[in-house]
Formats: C-alpha cells, structure tokens, sequence
C-alpha cells in the first residue's frame, strides 16, 4: 500500500502520518521534497528505491515545499507536480485546517522561533505574520485546486484531531520505534 498526505503547514499532516504507518505497518517517509534535506539526500539510491519502488510507504509532503516561504514559489509547477506525484500512490490524502487564522498563526511561530514545530507554544504577535498569511492562503488556494482536480475531498484536523482532549496528537508522546525516512 502507498499512502501520499499533501497537505499545507500546520495542519496535523506529521501525526496523521505516524497514526497511518502504525496502523498500516507502512514505512513513514517525511518531507522529501523539502529544502531542509540535502540534494544529495533526494538523488540517492535509497531515497529512489524508498520513494518510486516500496509498496509500504505513507509519504507526507507539504505544498510549496521545493522552496522557502521568502522565496517565489512556482504554484503551477507544485500543483502539477503534486497531482502527477499522486497518480504513483494507491491512496492521497489532502489535509488543511478550518481555523486558518490558528493555522497562520502556528506557521507564524514556528517559522520565527524554529523550536516550536512540534513542541506546544503560546501564541506571541511575530513579525513574520504576514508572510505567513500570504503563504497559508496560497497553500490552502492551490490544495482546493488540486481537490477539484483529483475529485478527493479535503480532510480537516479538526475533523480528526480532538482539539479538547489531553491526548491530542501533537502533543501525544509517539511510541514508534520507526526512523522516519528523508
């Protein structure tokens, strides 16, 4: 089984991944595509055999992700290179949030503060703000074109994160002794 997750930032998409590899047995593979990883990383032998030719994978990718936010993201591109990504995987999953002005905010935050991707934080007025705004609704502007496009409904965290509970997700401890492929 091949499971894709696009989804745009701040939206839930590492937990749903992780939830996904346990319960499937699958071989969770984070961010690929992200301009944090190394090039050579992304050319190797072990991320092509990981990426085109194993049949357990989850992958989780975020729109936008071959470029920093401050740089000029080429959407066209992503979103073809996203809806061509999905036709090699038996299942794609999109994922945003509802609460876009809580989503902007944690992009905000983390992007500012680079400690608080997934540790809890308490939300503080950053001067990046604004650029996360703009990045957020594009992200979430070219994810509803490609949902039109592939005809698959966009899954929301708050549809599948308790946003009440003491276990939720994100600051669940995860027990997987997996090491997440880059």
């Amino acid at each position: 089984m091949r499971i894709l997750i696009i989804s745009v930032p701040r939206s839930g998409s590492t937990s749903l991944m992780k939830i996904l590899s346990d319960k499937n047995k699958l071989t969770p593979v984070l961010e690929p595509f992200s301009y944090r990883n190394p090039k050579e990383n992304i050319l190797s032998n072990e991320y092509i055999r990981n990426i085109v030719y194993d049949d357990n994978i989850v992958l989780k990718t975020l729109i936008g992700q071959d470029d920093k936010v401050e740089k000029s993201i080429n959407w066209d591109y992503c979103k073809n290179f996203l809806i061509n990504l999905s036709k090699t995987f038996n299942e794609t999953i999109l994922l945003s949030r509802k609460d876009t002005k809580a989503q902007i905010e944690s992009h905000a935050y983390a992007c500012y503060s680079e400690s608080s991707w997934i540790n809890s934080y308490d939300w503080i007025e950053t001067p990046n703000y604004d650029v996360s705004k703009n990045y957020i609704d594009k992200s979430n502007n070219l994810l509803n074109e490609i949902s039109k496009e592939l005809k698959i409904p966009i899954t929301w965290y708050e549809d599948i994160f308790d946003l009440n509970s003491p276990d939720r997700l994100r600051n669940k401890k995860v027990t997987s002794e997996k090491k997440y492929l880059h």
